[in-house]
């Protein structure tokens, strides 16, 4: 067979039934952007300290920045999903590892506050493209074994977020070196879904369920999800801005242990995430969901309200780590699973608009609190706000059946060349 971006008649869906190897194959390259995103969130989180003080800007920046790189996401996430349904997956993808690749990599040049805003701006509208569709694609290639392809780009993202601040840490000298590796590993990227991934995602089909439709998005739980998925974005970006700050000034950790403590972040996905991703689709996303917001409740209260020794912090932070992931492959799981694949793009755009609306509020809100203290910004920007998402989450309703049916559907309409 030819190389999968180079044959006319295999698509997506196709190589995923065709054997185990390109099934494997196509995950691991379909998560590489999560890893990527992640990557590039934990560098720049960890090293933004050193960024902000190199070109004399207020510690308040490293908030404004993040909230920059997320207004960016906000705006074209939409867009990557319509990209997804109605142009073409692959080039969409292409389209934002490049923006992502440049932007990524000027950010650690950065000469001024202004530019680097600038900066992670665009570095957002990357990420906000190829998120959306890479997500898109995992949770649509097998329909019924979305929660196992989706864990597989945490387990990336976890291991992103792990290598990012071990990275950063030699380099706090040469802060721009990071920043490169990062715009060096977006080029690759495009070099893997060029050669590796199939031009059409999936065989055309005219079936009642591939109408393309708008209303299909007023669905409970696209709507349930959507709004659940803002006060945790809030919370997220609370926490992973600010906990290298206080890892190192408030709790004064070692700078190995401060590194160690933050990649903690990316270890319990990393671990959690393929097993979760099977029993989820085996007994369904919700469950799962619930559990990673209530562990996000608790670390987030624990890991602020009291000054933790640096094996506690490094066991909340793997917690809080757990919840990111495992709240958010289940969100876009259980999400996929109640929406026609026609706006699976579109649905998914939709759920990362308002999870980065709540994102933008993140680092401002807990920036503004730490003037008054650590413990009352935990408290209320992290713990409190992660309530709110356990109990907007907990009447969203399982939707294995119609994942079921469109699995059904693949096997039927799909022809898979020898």
């Amino acid at each position: 067979m030819a190389l999968p971006g180079f044959d006319k008649d295999l698509t997506v869906r196709g190589m995923a039934l065709k054997n185990a190897g390109w099934f494997l194959l196509l995950a691991v390259i379909l998560a590489y952007p999560i890893f990527l995103q992640n990557f590039d969130s934990e560098v720049y989180s960890f090293g933004a300290p050193t960024i902000i003080q190199n070109i004399n800007a207020p510690a308040l920046y490293i908030g404004l920045t993040a909230t920059g790189y997320v207004v960016g996401i906000v705006v074209f996430s939409l867009f990557g999903g319509y990209l997804f349904d109605r142009v073409s997956p692959k080039i969409a993808i292409i389209l934002g590892l490049g923006i992502f690749s440049i932007f990524s990599a000027l950010s650690g040049y950065s000469t001024g506050a202004l530019e680097l805003v600038i900066f992670r701006i665009l570095d957002g509208v990357g990420v906000s493209i190829f998120q959306v569709c890479s997500a898109s694609y995992l949770g649509e290639a097998l329909p019924i074994t979305r929660g196992r392809l989706l864990s597989v780009s945490v387990l990336l993202g976890g291991l992103g977020l792990f290598a990012g601040p071990f990275i950063v840490a030699p380099f706090t000298g040469n802060i721009s070196l990071p920043f490169t590796i990062a715009g060096m590993l977006g080029l690759l990227g495009i070099v893997l879904f060029i050669i590796f991934l199939p031009r059409k995602f999936k065989s055309e089909v005219k079936l009642e369920t591939h109408k393309y439709s708008l209303s299909s998005l007023k669905h409970r739980n696209v709507l349930l999800g959507s709004l659940s998925i803002i006060p945790f974005g809030l919370a997220l970006f609370a926490e992973v801005s600010y906990v290298p700050l206080y890892f190192q000034k408030v709790l004064t950790f070692s700078s190995f242990q401060a590194t160690l403590a933050v990649s903690a972040f990316g270890i319990a996905p990393f671990v959690f995430a393929i097993p979760v991703g099977i029993l989820s689709d085996k007994i369904g996303r919700k469950p799962f969901i619930l559990l990673a917001a209530a562990f996000q409740v608790i670390a987030g209260f624990l890991l602020f309200v009291i000054h933790p020794p640096f094996i506690l912090a490094f066991v909340l932070n793997a917690m809080y780590g757990f919840g990111w992931g495992i709240y958010f492959m289940n969100m876009v799981a259980i999400v996929l699973d109640s929406v026609p694949d026609s706006v699976a793009g579109l649905s998914i755009g939709m759920l990362y608009t308002t999870f980065n609306i709540g994102a933008a509020f993140g680092g401002p809100a807990m920036g503004s609190l730490i003037g008054i203290s650590w413990p009352i910004a935990g408290a209320l920007s992290i713990g409190i706000v992660s309530i709110v998402t356990f109990v907007i989450a907990l009447p969203m309703k399982e939707g294995l059946g119609l994942a079921k049916k469109q699995m059904k559907e693949v096997e039927e309409v799909e022809e898979i060349p020898a």
